[in-house]
């Protein structure tokens, strides 16, 4: 919480080193996210946890349950066996260094295009997928009525009609190549949707969304017919 990370900066400024604002799936808006001030405390494998003694103090009140077991057959508490140390994440996350930069973030399950614009650097959970991309011309796609429907074609579909939406699969997304202009205009677009998605109500947003979708489908290539 904002007041647990107060604390542990106050006992020791350098706690802030590596306190991160986090992001969990149910956060990602259309956009933007929609954060509710959690932060997560990051020791990577390689952090000496005696350099933050106030994080070391406040995680050793866990430590039996962050310890990893010795073996997959061994009971009692502890995390998955592995070469972490008991103060560090158990997996290696050697894509980190994307989580600060601006990026465009999504659910791993999604009812409809849902695809949201980082800039404060949040580090996520596993319900929440990146591209290392800020580009809004990108973005515009993915939250497209054309780019969704293309989603609906590519990735597995799940109960009610969630669609999972698998990073290995996002990569094979057809992005047009539109002409210079089309995208300055489409990120354009996407840009004053960022700037007034907090002041404008519902029927300005879908008129701005609907004009957002209308470019792109130029894009695409798409005639009036095939819009219907």
């Amino acid at each position: 919480s904002a007041a647990t990370r107060a604390a542990l900066i106050k006992a020791d400024p350098r706690s802030a080193e590596i306190i991160k604002p986090w992001l969990s799936g149910r956060e990602i808006c259309r956009w933007t996210p929609e954060w509710t001030g959690e932060y997560v405390i990051f020791t990577r494998r390689g952090t000496d946890i005696a350099s933050y003694p106030a994080i070391a103090d406040h995680l050793a009140r866990w430590r039996e349950e962050l310890t990893p077991r010795k073996g997959s057959g061994e009971k009692g508490p502890g995390r998955k066996p592995g070469l972490y140390k008991w103060f560090e994440i158990q997996d290696n996350i050697a894509y980190y260094e994307e989580f600060p930069r601006p990026k465009i973030v999504f659910q791993e399950i999604a009812f409809h295009s849902q695809f949201a614009l980082d800039t404060a650097g949040f580090y996520c959970n596993k319900t929440v997928h990146i591209v290392p991309s800020a580009d809004r011309y990108l973005l515009a796609v993915l939250n497209s009525r054309c780019g969704w429907w293309v989603l609906n074609h590519l990735l597995p579909h799940m109960k009610d009609g969630a669609l999972l939406l698998q990073g290995s699969i996002i990569s094979e997304f057809p992005i047009p190549h539109a002409p210079n202009d089309l995208r300055d205009a489409i990120a354009t677009s996407v840009q004053s949707i960022l700037d007034e998605q907090g002041s404008w109500q519902g029927a300005d947003m879908i008129r701005h969304e609907r004009h957002v979708s209308e470019l792109v489908d130029i894009a695409y290539g798409l005639t009036p017919d095939d819009r219907q």
